[in-house]
């Protein structure tokens, strides 16, 4: 499970944030959302609010894309790194982003970071922590010095290039650290490759048993569905149709939609559902950028109700997101600590923090998050002052007669 995210130097990110799944111990609500796996108690799931622009994507953004860089940096092909420093500084626009993740596997807790700048990583560390914190590996310009314990790495710190982690190196190789770090993020947020959108449709791959369960989830959500099927189009290409039921003859009959006639709210479930389906039955965090896009917000409360639910999901899996709905922002569904908001500083730094970071005479267990949200108590919104001068400037200029 994720412990801890932090990241430096990323996009609008000029100066550290870090994101935390640990439970502030003080919190008494929603017991229920706290998972606890051996001697970690962690949050199943977070949410993410902010105003357009504020940061909210490119945190998900460096988290996702230092999982990517992981597994895939070695062979670097493209002798580029993924990070973008921020620009808005000519402090910063050289200088190396940092990332750092802290998570557990099994009884293992690994705690792993880099920096880098686009051509070549500065600076690597892995620890693991059973008892207490030990150092695997550490690596800085000149060279990477590995502990005693750390056998998988030690014939191959003169192997590595200047723009591929080392890390990534010893998953190539199937290390033993390496390997369980390797299958550990593979699971986050990888469901999605099981389906994708495009401008020809969508495509499963062949996994009969998630379609099914995907049928089954989609018509619990009423948006009026019997059935989905493969068909065979005019060129012999696989295609989908999805079945209503057609009223007002003697017998109901089937009618095929194909893909541009569903809501994108339909298509927006569909691409979800199998996601939902394979992180809570292996018990893997799952990342989504804007989790309401074109959802109804009882959908919306729905999704993060079966996360945050010990019945529905008995392997703890995580759910991290973004949204714009504020309808899962209540007391009834989250803890103050599952709460997040990114804003920008007048210097367009994105600046990160917790709703539990508020005073408790502010915010109160109880409280109304969604109006106190929206009344802009806890900033995080957008600010529209420059529209009303711009419906002042064109009042002037359209005078009523």
């Amino acid at each position: 499970m994720i412990i801890q995210f932090t990241l430096e130097n990323f996009k609008s990110f000029r100066h550290a944030a870090t994101f935390s799944m640990q439970p502030v111990e003080r919190l008494r609500e929603h017991p229920e959302n706290i998972a606890q796996v051996g001697k970690h108690k962690l949050l199943r799931t977070a949410a993410i609010y902010g105003a357009n622009a504020s940061g909210k994507s490119n945190l998900l953004k460096g988290m996702m894309g230092m999982i990517g860089f992981i597994l895939k940096s070695f062979p670097n092909q493209n002798n580029e790194t993924f990070v973008e420093p921020f620009l808005l500084s000519k402090e910063t626009t050289s200088k190396p982003t940092l990332c750092e993740l802290v998570f557990f596997v099994e009884d293992v807790t690994y705690r792993y970071g880099f920096t880098a700048t686009k051509d070549r990583i500065h600076t690597e560390w892995l620890y693991r922590t059973k008892l207490k914190e030990k150092v695997l590996f550490t690596r800085d310009e000149n060279s990477i010095q590995c502990s005693d314990e750390f056998h998988e790495g030690k014939p191959f710190v003169k192997t590595i290039e200047n723009n591929s982690l080392f890390l990534s190196l010893l998953i190539h190789l199937k290390g033993e650290h390496s390997r369980k770090i390797a299958d550990y993020l593979n699971a986050i947020g990888r469901s999605n490759g099981k389906l994708y959108v495009n401008n020809d449709g969508i495509y499963f791959t062949e996994d009969k048993n998630l379609f099914q369960k995907t049928k089954q989830m989609l018509s619990k959500f009423d948006v009026g569905i019997q059935d989905i099927q493969f068909v065979k189009d005019e060129n012999k290409s696989i295609d989908l149709r999805f079945v209503h039921l057609q009223s007002g003859n003697a017998k109901e009959s089937n009618v095929l939609f194909k893909i541009d006639q569903v809501s994108d709210g339909t298509l927006q479930l569909f691409q979800i559902i199998p996601s939902l389906q394979i992180a809570m039955e292996c018990g893997s965090p799952l990342i989504f950028d804007e989790l309401d896009l074109s959802l109804h917000p009882f959908i919306t409360n729905a999704i993060v109700n079966l996360f945050n639910s010990a019945e529905s999901n008995p392997k703890n899996a995580q759910l991290i997101f973004s949204a714009h709905d504020t309808g899962p922002l209540s007391h009834a569904n989250l803890r103050r600590d599952q709460i997040w908001f990114t804003e920008k500083n007048l210097r367009q730094e994105s600046v990160l923090y917790s709703l539990v970071e508020f005073k408790d005479g502010k915010v109160r267990s109880d409280g109304n998050y969604e109006k106190q949200y929206l009344e802009g108590r806890y900033g995080a919104i957008p600010n529209l002052s420059m529209l009303d001068e711009l419906e002042e400037e064109i009042s002037k200029a359209n005078p009523v007669s």
